[in-house]
């Protein structure tokens, strides 16, 4: 209601400033505070839930990216302030700068709403406490790559055919640091049935070195491999460990 409202009232007014167009402005701007503050509160309660503890705002791509959401979003405020309190009671003659303060806004809405795009292909941190929290049977392997340069720990529940959550930490071999910042794939094959061919699972960073995804990949029981590929920013690692998965009882 507030951006894309104030988008239409841009168009609405072109042209000359009117007193019509000014008292449309006036009516837009009541409405638009109410979604303001309504937009606030919603987000406050929504942000809580979801991060779950201050560490994780500031240990997660979920918390960073809330983070620069909130940073545009406290840089719109000014300017959604300064047309709401000065322009809009300046009626005809506030109309001109509002325009420009108006355009300003909806650049840096453009911006959140990239961020909030993105938020929404990541599990929030506290799904994956709730997921650690249920009592389910796991399938827990480790393995490190090739060369030896980092050590991967996949930790399947509850590892029946059917809908998985798929956990891996990377840490670097030596040092036992957490590799975060990677993209992270899964590769499942199951050797005894080559006919399903090769499937593929993209997890998201929860920080940590931690990456997470639910998936069906594991679709039948049996002795899989699943090869985790871990690419960072110069160079990638490939680990390939067993998963045996029975049929649930």
């Amino acid at each position: 209601m507030w951006i894309g409202g104030l988008a239409a009232v841009l168009i609405g007014i072109r042209g000359l400033p009117t007193v019509d167009k000014a008292r449309a402005v006036g009516r837009f701007s009541r409405v638009a505070g109410f979604a303001f503050a309504a937009m606030i509160l919603t987000g406050v309660i929504r942000g809580i839930d979801e991060v779950g503890s201050w560490s994780n705002l500031f240990t997660t791509t979920f918390g960073w990216l809330l983070l620069a959401k909130t940073a545009l979003f406290f840089t719109i405020a000014p300017l959604a302030a300064t047309n709401r309190w000065r322009y809009v009671r300046l009626g005809v003659a506030g109309i001109p700068r509002l325009r420009w303060v108006s355009r300003g806004e909806l650049g840096l809405a453009a911006g959140i709403m990239v961020a909030a795009a993105f938020l929404t292909t990541l599990p929030p941190p506290s799904f994956a406490r709730a997921a650690a929290a249920q009592n389910l049977p796991h399938v827990v392997v480790e393995g490190v790559d090739y060369g030896t340069a980092v050590r991967v720990k996949l930790d399947v529940a509850p590892g029946y055919p059917g809908l998985n959550r798929f956990a891996v930490t990377v840490r670097d071999y030596k040092t036992g640091r957490p590799v975060s910042g990677a993209r992270l794939f899964l590769l499942f094959d199951l050797p005894a049935r080559p006919e399903i061919g090769e499937s593929v699972l993209e997890l998201s960073g929860l920080g940590e070195g931690i990456y997470s995804a639910e998936g069906t990949r594991l679709s039948l029981a049996g002795n899989w491999t699943v090869t985790v590929v871990v690419e960072t920013a110069s160079t990638s690692y490939d680990a390939v460990l067993p998963i045996k998965t029975t049929p649930q009882p």
